[in-house]
């Protein structure tokens, strides 16, 4: 199982990074002006270097094989980034996962690979009771 990213929506926040408690993500940095990749350099660090302006941050993950699908990164990252790719071992059948959270929910999506979209919306509040 694995996290998929999408390059389009990652801001490059580094939310998902300070959550993951595997620490498989990190974030890949590069100026757009030289075409240059740095990873794991802070933010700050690069915008002295070349620029606010010029700073696009990526999320990656270091050792997909690693990841045990916690989906902790899921639900911090804002941006909907990030998706969980859902293997037929596990009855997803090829289908990702991905969640929207809020201060009371968190929504998931299921995308099945035919297209169809599942939705499930999980009240924080009793979340963890059984």
């Amino acid at each position: 199982m694995s996290i998929i990213v999408n390059p389009d929506l990652c801001t490059g926040c580094g939310q998902c990074v300070q959550i993951c408690p595997g620490g498989l993500l990190s974030l890949t940095f590069s100026s757009e002006r030289s075409g240059s990749r740095t990873e794991n350099l802070s933010n700050a660090q690069l915008t002295q270097t070349v620029g606010p302006a010029e700073i696009k941050g990526q999320v990656r993950i270091n050792n997909p094989d690693c990841c045990w699908a916690c989906a902790a990164c899921l639900k911090e990252c804002r941006f909907g980034a990030l998706s969980l790719f859902l293997p037929p071992a596990l009855g997803g059948r090829g289908a990702s996962l991905t969640a929207s959270a809020s201060k009371d929910s968190v929504v998931w999506q299921v995308l099945f690979p035919d297209g169809r979209q599942r939705t499930i919306a999980v009240n924080r509040q009793i979340a963890d009771r059984y």
